[in-house]
């Protein structure tokens, strides 16, 4: 597998109009950079979230299985606490493998500081997985 910092080269693709008609995109490709911020700009009904939901489910050729992308789709219900959050908190908060690795890491760690703590080979195995895993998919940010 390639460096999770190379650039990523998508298609070609189609990207077929869900309501019917003519493909929005016909032979498309893009390059997407690491470190860098895309926005999709255009009127409403153009395929913007259509290309976002293809991308999404992996419907789009050339995107690596170790590339995380997430689609937070228009309508959201949000509880109180959430609709006081930054949108940033609420995209790392859907991503239920960070959230499940994140648990992990501090319920390991809190073990091992407990007075009675034995370690194991398996346990600091675990515990350097879950770390590495983190690492990959850039989890302090």
């Amino acid at each position: 597998t390639g460096s999770r910092l190379a650039t990523i080269e998508l298609g070609p693709f189609q990207l077929p109009n869900p309501g019917g008609g003519a493909d929005l995109l016909e032979n498309a490709s893009m390059i997407l950079v690491p470190g860098h911020r895309y926005g999709l700009i255009g009127r409403n009904g153009k395929g913007k979230s259509t290309l976002l939901k293809f991308l999404a489910s992996r419907r789009v050729g050339g995107l690596d299985p170790s590339t995380s992308v997430h689609y937070v789709t228009q309508e959201v219900s949000l509880t109180a606490a959430q609709e006081e959050a930054r949108p940033a908190a609420l995209v790392l908060e859907a991503d239920v493998e960070r959230r499940l690795l994140l648990a992990e890491a501090a319920d390991l760690a809190a073990k091992a500081e407990a007075s009675d703590y034995v370690p194991t080979a398996e346990g600091q195995r675990r515990q350097v997985d879950v770390h590495e895993r983190l690492g990959g998919i850039h989890a302090a940010g």
